[in-house]
């Protein structure tokens, strides 16, 4: 009786992943993003120590690289996840959010370091790194919130920022 019972709650507990696939549940692949998000909030603050001033030579340069690997640790764990069918449309978003930062934005913020402060050189890579923040970065941003929203809708679980 007791290999039956055993027998019967195995293949209970296979049937059970095997129909998970894998994949992560709404509310912890939202918690996942969420955390992530905060790296795209760092850039703020370098960005605000940029032009102050605050950071220079080494620092400035280990401000950078901190946030190179950041963001390249969390484009790995993008492409690891095992996202839930419902949030492909937030997945991508990231995505393309995380990418773009490390293909655009820290590049910007390796290039300011080449010049002095507040020289015309410095001025325009700052000017580009601002942009492309404000711009191209914030709609970005916008769009992996939207799809956060409409994840959380079909998924019927409470939206966290």
């Amino acid at each position: 009786m007791k290999a039956k019972i055993s027998m019967f709650l195995l293949a209970a507990a296979m049937v059970i992943l095997s129909s998970c696939g894998g994949k992560m549940s709404p509310t912890a692949y939202n918690q996942k993003i969420v955390s992530m998000q905060s790296a795209y909030d760092q850039l703020n603050n370098v960005m605000e120590k940029f032009y102050d001033n605050s950071v220079t030579g080494e620092e400035a340069q280990k401000l950078v690289d901190s946030l190179a690997t950041t963001f390249d640790k969390s484009n790995k764990t993008l492409a690891e996840l095992q996202y839930p069918d419902k949030a492909a449309g937030m997945h991508e978003a990231a995505v393309t959010l995380f990418q773009y930062t490390t293909d655009s934005i820290i590049p910007l913020f390796r290039e300011t370091l080449k010049f002095e402060h507040g020289t015309d050189q410095w001025g325009e890579v700052w000017n580009k790194l601002a942009t492309d923040i404000n711009g191209r970065g914030s709609e970005l941003e916008d769009a992996l919130i939207t799809e956060q929203e409409n994840f959380a809708k079909a998924a019927n679980i409470r939206l966290e920022r």
